[in-house]
């Protein structure tokens, strides 16, 4: 692989891989009317220049099986797009880097005998794989592969289980998918049939493994061109007509003929390209720690929680400090003829601060967990660790952290394509990878002693607030004493609360205790690479033809430890809801 830098990025990369890709998947017949190939070429075209002008910052990244039939014209018209936007736009205006990835159910020279016959096909198949950006296949991708035979047993030609793997690999890691469908369900495993029913969240009977049924609660969005058949002479999808699904309102698909893509399959993608914008924008600075460079994108997402981050805990202090003078203002106007307007503030608060509250944190929240999930998956596809994170982001069904989960299968996508036709570097990336470990020690355990700092300096103060109040209320009770002094005893009260809810609503104690669970993790990671680089672990089950074995071990085990902890920190601080005077 060649370097684009002369250093490593912080993860072990040895280039950066550039802003997130909105994935584009393709499914759809083998044998397609001449009249359907020329309607859903020019409605595809479309809706690429579309996605193309809307996303200016975006690449599209299309993964195609490039069968013979509507995929390889899919890809040749995805080809055709790309070129004619390079060629209308000045040299001088940076574009984003289109990509065209195949990703075949066999290796290329096993898929071929599927054009047996078919010499044009075979020969079209041939250019559009030289034309491929990357080529993704079960001898250099896990997901593609299907579980080995018994010893004795050779593969059927005609299993359609490397077709299933193949739609079901397509549809976890696309956004959008684009079927080409005459409606009819062949009831055959690795049909389109399928792959549409895994992007619309369903369940097809003849599911493959468990990752069909992870896909289906992935943010997905289908765009299902209908494709008449000739093997089909009666479809029930009618030429001409594209089904859109999700769409706000309807409880089902949207029939038109309108090659618009409509705003609500496009609300995520404008995310991204928000996101995208900021990697391409010139002037973003760099984020450098102990490990090394960020990349641009985490750079980008590092820039912004920060901001999050400060904005967020300014709010806190902002809502901490209203629900004291809430509590003064109540006591002040006790008796008055404004005490029931302040009580309706009150209540009017403890329903509309809490949501500003929540919103603001749930930003925060989904860009610091995908900078942590982006660094695990960077470091895993660094070191050949063939997981993905998005399948250990337990956080699914939240509605804020969509986006997150929609990039983390973009990137690892990407990440294939990256390192589809080269090995890891893994002389280079391992001595970066003990650099994060480090850096992860460094971080908890500075962490750990703020915190447990923080955590004191609240409850001592709410401590001393407290008995400062109490010693006031005794000395109410002595003769002559001010009626003054009631009110001095309330406002300490409440400022003692609220310094004991800023505590507890930024979590210090729980999130210490948390960090001192994973630094010890991350700690015995550190010793087992020691142990591997000074030669004290044996040769016991290693792999002569994989000797980095066991390292991979020791970053998926850490990796794992990381996106535990991402995990917990979220349910716990998605729960933490501000309300005044509660």
């Amino acid at each position: 692989m060649t370097a684009s830098y002369p250093e490593l990025l912080a993860q072990g990369l040895l280039q950066d891989p550039g802003p997130a890709p909105l994935v584009i998947g393709v499914t759809g017949h083998r044998d397609p009317t001449p009249e359907a190939v020329r309607l859903v070429r020019r409605n595809t075209r479309l809706q690429l220049e579309q996605l193309m002008q809307e996303l200016p910052h975006t690449p599209l990244l299309m993964l195609n099986g490039l069968a013979a039939g509507i995929d390889t014209e899919i890809a040749k018209e995805f080809l055709a797009v790309v070129a004619a936007q390079r060629r209308r736009t000045p040299s001088t205006t940076p574009l984003p880097r289109h990509q065209l990835v195949a990703s075949l159910p066999k290796t290329p020279e096993a898929f071929e005998g599927d054009f047996d016959g078919y010499s044009s096909a075979l020969q079209r198949f041939r250019n559009l794989l030289q034309q491929a950006d990357a080529v993704l296949h079960p001898g250099n991708c896990q997901e593609l592969s299907i579980p080995l035979l018994p010893e004795g047993h050779t593969p059927s030609s005609t299993d359609p289980t490397p077709y299933a793997q193949q739609g079901v690999f397509v549809a976890r890691h696309c956004y959008l998918l684009f079927a080409y469908y005459d409606g009819i369900d062949t009831g055959l495993m690795g049909g389109t049939a399928q792959v549409v029913a895994v992007q619309r969240q369903q369940i097809y009977p003849l599911f493959v493994n468990v990752a069909e049924v992870a896909a289906s609660r992935e943010p997905a969005a289908l765009i299902c061109h209908a494709t008449p058949r000739l093997k089909h002479p009666i479809p029930i999808h009618q030429l001409g007509e594209i089904r859109y699904w999700p769409l706000h309102g309807h409880p089902d698909e949207q029939i038109t003929s309108d090659a618009s893509i409509p705003e609500p399959l496009l609300e995520l993608p404008r995310q991204l390209e928000a996101i995208n914008r900021q990697v391409a924008d010139p002037h973003l600075e760099p984020v450098v720690r102990q490990e090394g460079r960020y990349t641009r994108l985490c750079s980008a997402l590092e820039h912004e929680a920060i901001a999050l981050k400060t904005s967020h805990i300014r709010w806190i202090k902002v809502f901490v400090a209203f629900g004291f003078a809430l509590v003064m203002i109540a006591e002040l106007l006790e008796g008055k003829p404004w005490f029931g307007v302040a009580v309706l503030v009150l209540l009017a608060s403890l329903t509309w601060l809490p949501r500003v509250q929540q919103t603001s944190k749930e930003r925060f929240i989904e860009k610091r967990s995908l900078i942590e999930c982006l660094a695990v998956q960077y470091l895993w596809a660094a070191v050949g660790v063939e997981l993905d994170t998005a399948d250990l982001f337990h956080v699914r069904n939240h509605t804020q952290l969509r986006l997150a989960r929609l990039m983390l299968r973009a990137v690892k996508a990407q990440l294939l394509a990256l390192y589809s036709a080269e090995g890891r570097p893994m002389a280079q990336a391992l001595p970066q990878a003990r650099l994060w470990l480090e850096g992860q020690v460094h971080f908890l355990s500075s962490k750990i002693q703020a915190f447990r700092l923080y955590n004191a300096r609240c409850h001592r103060a709410a401590w001393v607030m407290g008995g400062a109040a109490a010693a006031i209320g005794f000395a109410q009770l002595l003769p002559k004493a001010p009626a003054s002094l009631y009110l001095g005893a309330i406002a300490l009260l409440a400022a003692s609360a609220s310094a004991y809810a800023y505590g507890e609503l930024i979590g210090y104690e729980e999130t210490a205790n948390r960090y001192e669970r994973s630094l010890e993790q991350f700690k015995r990671g550190v010793r087992a690479l020691d142990l591997l680089q000074t030669g004290e672990v044996g040769t016991i089950g290693s792999d002569p033809a994989d000797p980095w074995i066991r390292h991979r071990i020791v970053m998926e085990a850490m990796g794992r430890e990381k996106i535990d902890e991402l995990n917990d920190w979220i349910a716990d601080q998605v729960q933490r809801i501000y309300r005044p005077g509660g």
